[in-house]
């Protein structure tokens, strides 16, 4: 059992990692507005949030990544047991590998159902259905006995065992933690989220003249609707806010622009940036504009979101020759004076209005903070062109 214990080991803190970033995801999800980042929206197909938020994520009001902290936490502490006191609990391993099989059924059926009645997928729970079922072969293959199929062949003798009820016992108690512990945290989110809302509520908000400036635009010049945003291309909210006004103006969420203005928080060009923060921000920007200048702003716009995490200068001349861009002026472009006092005014402007931050954006000159999903995206939208119709001076009422 020695190389199983270490084998289970290694699956168990991996495991534990992976339902940890889903806690955090459901918590986000479900007590802060969270949205997709990172892996979870690195495809059109993915999306944690979203299966975060179908019945089909939690047992009662545990969502299933607490379950798998306690799931994970019992296999260690049994695989634990079986190396260092093998006779103490008989037929533990049955019991655990009989439970590791579960998992794996239970596995199949939610990446099935995930696929089919949400229509998503999560990447973080195909990593753990990777682990459960990495545990149930280790389990099968490293069974103290050499005799794995004996669980299968006498699983219903298995609750009048010493194992079984050590195997449950703790699954129970590391439940019961996990839920408490869960419980604590959903608290603590909740409670800072609706003291942040009521601090923006309590703001005064009102409208203000934004102006766009000479800066790139996407949609209709008569639109009723104009949102300015200030952005950064490093920020992974930025990015999900990039996304969905590209998603919002392709599916016809009524008639707006937007014009992109830059707010990198990099102190390499953002006065206003006191530490190390985003520390590609700058130098993406400058590529942006320099793309600007050869007519191919919004197709690098795009692709430095889709890359936002390789944004180094060498990464930057590769986007450009993707492009088709000059090579010889871009590289000239990167390095110009004038580049960098475009992106220092539209950081001017931006602190000017009080972006401190990013994504920062203005609907028709009233302020919206943060990221949104594409349907409430498409709702601020919709609302606001309806009060620019009816000639009503107020702020669209967030969905």
């Amino acid at each position: 059992m020695r190389k199983s214990f270490y084998f289970l080991t290694a699956l168990s803190a991996i495991g534990l990692w992976l339902s940890e970033k889903l806690v955090k995801v459901h918590i986000e999800t479900h007590y802060a507005n969270g949205t997709d980042t990172g892996i979870c929206a690195a495809a059109e197909g993915f999306s944690c949030s979203d299966v975060a938020r179908s019945a089909l994520s939690s047992v009662g009001d545990l969502p299933i990544a607490a379950l798998g902290e306690a799931f994970y936490l019992t296999v260690f502490l049994i695989a634990a047991l079986l190396r260092f006191a093998p006779k103490r609990v008989p037929r533990a391993a049955d019991a655990l590998l009989a439970a590791s099989l579960l998992g794996v059924a239970y596995s199949v059926f939610l990446g099935v159902a995930s696929k089919v009645v949400i229509g998503k997928l999560c990447p973080l729970c195909i990593g753990l259905y990777g682990v459960n079922l990495a545990v149930a072969a280790v389990l099968w293959i490293g069974h103290p006995e050499g005799a794995a199929g004996r669980a299968l062949r006498s699983v219903l003798s298995l609750p009048r065992t010493k194992g079984f009820w050590a195997v449950t016992a703790v699954m129970a108690l590391a439940t019961l933690g996990a839920q408490a512990l869960y419980a604590q945290r959903a608290n603590t989110a909740a409670t800072q989220y609706a003291a942040r809302k009521a601090a923006q509520a309590s703001r005064p908000h009102a409208k203000v003249e934004v102006a766009p400036g000479t800066s790139p635009a996407r949609g209709a010049a008569d639109a009723p609707v104009t949102i300015v945003e200030f952005s950064d291309f490093e920020c992974p909210y930025c990015q999900i806010l990039a996304k969905g006004l590209k998603a919002a103006q392709a599916e016809g969420a009524g008639p707006f622009k937007y014009h992109f203005r830059h707010w990198p928080m990099d102190d390499a060009c953002n006065p206003y940036i006191k530490n190390k923060f985003h520390e590609d921000a700058c130098n993406a920007a400058f590529a942006a504009e320099c793309a600007r200048a050869q007519g191919k702003f919004w197709e690098m716009h795009d692709l430095l979101f889709e890359n936002r995490k390789r944004l180094k200068r060498d990464d930057l001349v590769g986007y450009a020759a993707r492009l088709g861009l000059d090579p010889e002026g871009f590289g000239v472009c990167l390095d110009a004076p004038a580049t960098r006092a475009a992106i220092v005014a539209d950081i001017e402007a931006g602190r000017a209005l009080g972006v401190g931050g990013t994504p920062m954006w203005f609907i028709n000159g009233w302020l919206i903070e943060g990221a949104r999903r594409p349907a409430d995206l498409m709702a601020l939208i919709e609302q606001a062109a309806s009060n620019a119709k009816a000639g009503k001076e107020e702020a669209p009422a967030e969905p």
